[in-house]
């Protein structure tokens, strides 16, 4: 029995070996190009390995700057500025109603400027030039030297009688060629200058307050001298016979106005100038009333 098995057995293990055989080796070739675990898997030759060399080029870098261009329109300008002339210029229309005096346009439009206004005396119209800042302004111009040259001996105001004697305040000053009020000093209105044009009086000396407008400093107990007769040099110096006029406040630097009612030219200077420092050629002398 034993005899007989084994040669059985001999045999089918020669088959299963065969068997094996071909089936490791279809599995081999169904392996083919994957990956495996076999040593004997066959291998993929290596890719040969490619470099790429890149050629960083520099190229110069152009800005454009985009300006904006704005378009000038071109546009009137209007610049504020006080215009006066010596002569009468064309009335401003002060709205509220008649009025009597820069004074009263003053009171009614505080900011108003200075120049020339209509105003009404004796029941008619009357164009004036007010000086709306100097001394707190509402002061009116009641006259202006309008030469350089006065060679005479009566003068009279530029406004009626009727204005001049209702005045409280008179103002002394310079006038530049535009109208600019320069060195403006103010007092009481004498009784006389109410009655009569202080250039026509002969030798008159009143004690006054002067008072300077543009800084409010006051001095007592200065000198008014005003009239035609002759001097030395100085305000201060007293009348002394003769025919040259002077008018100015003794010990302050008010506006002296000298020599007219002679053949020279007239002089504006300050009362602590020699009466023949600045001649009248430009600037005017003027009195304001209010």
């Amino acid at each position: 029995m034993l005899k007989l098995l084994l040669p059985s057995l001999l045999l089918l293990s020669l088959v299963n070996a065969s068997d094996y055989d071909r089936a490791n080796q279809a599995a081999k070739e169904a392996l083919k190009g994957l990956d495996c675990d076999f040593d004997d898997c066959p291998k993929e030759a290596p890719k040969p390995q490619v470099i790429i060399k890149e050629k960083i080029v520099e190229k110069p870098v152009v800005i454009i700057q985009e300006r904006a261009v704005e378009k000038v329109v071109e546009k009137p300008v209007y610049i504020e500025k006080e215009v006066h002339t010596p002569q009468p210029q064309p009335a401003m229309q002060a709205s509220g109603g008649e009025f009597r005096s820069c004074q009263d346009i003053k009171n009614a439009l505080p900011y108003s400027r200075s120049g020339n206004y209509d105003i009404v005396i004796d029941n008619r119209r009357v164009n004036v030039f007010c000086e709306m800042i100097s001394g707190g302004g509402g002061w009116t111009r009641v006259w202006i030297a309008d030469r350089a040259n006065y060679h005479q001996s009566r003068y009279d105001y530029d406004l009626p009688y009727s204005f001049i004697e209702n005045s409280t305040y008179t103002m002394i000053a310079f006038a530049t060629p535009d109208n600019r009020t320069m060195n403006p000093w103010y007092f009481k209105t004498p009784r006389e200058w109410k009655v009569q044009h202080p250039l026509s009086y002969s030798k008159e000396v009143t004690q006054i307050e002067a008072i300077e407008a543009d800084t409010g400093r006051s001095f007592n107990y200065r000198r008014l001298f005003y009239g035609i007769e002759d001097f030395s040099s100085a305000c201060h110096d007293a009348f002394n016979g003769g025919g040259w006029g002077k008018l100015c406040i003794s010990g302050t630097s008010a506006p002296f106005y000298a020599s007219f009612n002679h053949s020279e030219d007239d002089f504006c200077n300050k009362s602590n100038e020699s009466y023949n420092t600045v001649h009248c050629r430009e600037n005017r002398f003027v009195i304001f009333m209010k």
